[in-house]
């Protein structure tokens, strides 16, 4: 959309039509096929994959003898047949949770970290009040969740709003501001829909969200200086209209082209299929069965236990045992594990596959181990630290919007850190780090900031020189 049309559907004098012209349900292109977001969280719930659905995977049906009927057309009596359906073995695979599961935690790693280039005091305050913001929201978890969503659903967005709290601020030097900042997670599995409005470059210009409270429809739309707050009584739509003192969109919108598994869900329909198969089979032929030949005189009764036979006129007893299950299921099941984890980028890091590698595997080694991984978490975040690189510059904004007279002439820079997640030795990376700040190689700053030991690199900093301080005090 350009810039006019979008002004013109922020100050629609009908509200309705700008929901009509707003309200265009997001598609999925999965090869050939358009899909919903509701098709993607049915892939991603494994109770409503396609091996439940009975026109996908009828139940057997058996045929068996019927009654005795009089056949009066042709004077002969014959018996009915009966048919009888048998419930076939459902069983699904939760692959999808896992490969988005392992996806979400490479792309965040540890966590993110925040740098700065805080050149003045305003600055080093400023970022101070930032990172509050941003620990009391629990930015670090949902983050995580927001990349889970994204990959699960295709898409989703972060909505920034303020409340009333005289408390949040005191004994900070913003302490006469009486407003802290939330953030709510948008997501269509969550009951939100979503519409982004884009203009020709690809900036977001717009954001609409649809969502329901109780039975009322609600419809808001967010632009950079107004929101619309709508809601539909009795047929008709109204709204409220209200300034936007952020001075920018309150969202950050997430998505990508197609759910994290899209290449590999043949493959998964294809596993879940035979593996059922596989238990009916397992059913049928899995138990042993007793073979007579001969005469053979008292039979076990069902349950007892150390019963002996005794067979006459060269009678014989034998079990009729399914030895192994064939080596081409046995060869399917195992190359379709490969192509999917292969095909996604997946390490298979179950337990089975990792026990043996248990104290065996240098440092460098671990990193080989999960290079496929590491590589598409820093593909994918090309695109999604440009989002969290927004979500600082949002979080600036709203805390400047607090106090613009003290505030709003800054220069502060900050910037996202993904810090990758990778199994090492606590102790020999501490040491390595330890070891480099000695000789020269790397700051204290950076030291610290890349010990897996620290959470928030700023503040261990000033523990550090508060603690040094105390001591020479003491000396004295």
């Amino acid at each position: 959309m350009t810039e006019q049309e979008i002004k013109q559907i922020a100050s629609s004098d009908s509200f309705g039509e700008a929901v009509k012209k707003l309200s265009k349900d997001r598609t999925v292109a999965i090869g050939d096929k358009k899909v919903s977001v509701q098709d993607c969280l049915d892939q991603y719930d494994p109770y409503k994959h396609k091996v439940f659905d009975k026109n996908h995977r009828p139940d057997k049906i058996i045929d068996k003898d019927g009654g005795e009927i009089y056949d009066a057309v042709n004077d002969v009596k014959r018996r009915t047949t009966d048919f009888e359906t048998v419930p076939v073995n459902r069983l699904p695979i939760p692959i999808q949770k896992r490969i988005v599961l392992i996806s979400a935690t490479f792309l965040i790693g540890d966590r993110i970290g925040i740098e700065s280039v805080a050149d003045t005091d305003t600055d080093k305050l400023l970022e101070k009040f930032v990172r509050k913001v941003w620990r009391d929201n629990k930015l670090d978890y949902i983050s995580k969740e927001i990349a889970k969503t994204m990959m699960s659903e295709t898409h989703c967005a972060e909505l920034w709003y303020d409340y009333p709290d005289e408390r949040y601020w005191q004994g900070t030097e913003l302490s006469v501001s009486k407003k802290r900042f939330g953030v709510k997670l948008l997501a269509e599995s969550k009951g939100d829909k979503l519409y982004p409005v884009f203009d020709e470059y690809d900036d977001l210009v717009a954001f609409a969200r649809g969502y329901k409270v109780e039975k009322t429809e609600h419809f808001d739309i967010y632009t950079a200086d107004k929101i619309l707050f709508g809601k539909k009584e009795d047929g008709q739509w109204s709204y409220e209209e209200k300034s936007n003192h952020f001075g920018a969109i309150p969202i950050i919108y997430y998505s990508q082209p197609a759910p994290e598994w899209a290449d590999v869900q043949p493959l998964i329909e294809r596993k879940e299929t035979r593996y059922s198969d596989f238990a009916d089979t397992n059913d049928y032929f899995a138990d042993p069965a007793l073979v007579a030949e001969g005469s053979v005189e008292n039979l076990a009764s069902k349950g007892e236990i150390g019963k002996s036979y005794q067979v006459t006129n060269g009678g014989k007893l034998s079990y009729l045992t399914w030895d192994a299950a064939p080596q081409a299921i046995e060869l399917e099941f195992s190359q379709l594990d490969k192509e999917i984890y292969a095909n996604t980028h997946t390490p298979d890091i179950s337990f089975d596959s990792m026990k043996g590698l248990i104290g065996n595997v240098s440092g460098i080694a671990l990193k080989l181990l999960f290079m496929d991984a590491q590589i598409k978490a820093s593909d994918k975040q090309e695109s999604f630290g440009i989002l969290i690189q927004r979500r600082l510059n949002l979080l600036k904004r709203m805390v400047v919007s607090l106090n613009r007279v003290d505030y709003g002439n800054n220069t502060l820079d900050l910037y996202p850190v993904f810090k990758p997640y990778m199994p090492i030795n606590d102790v020999e990376y501490n040491d390595m780090l330890i070891n480099a700040h000695e000789k020269g190689m790397i700051s204290r700053k950076t030291m610290v900031s890349k010990s897996t030991l620290v959470q928030d690199a700023e503040e261990e900093l000033k523990e550090i020189e508060q603690e040094a301080s105390n001591i020479v005090t003491e000396i004295e």
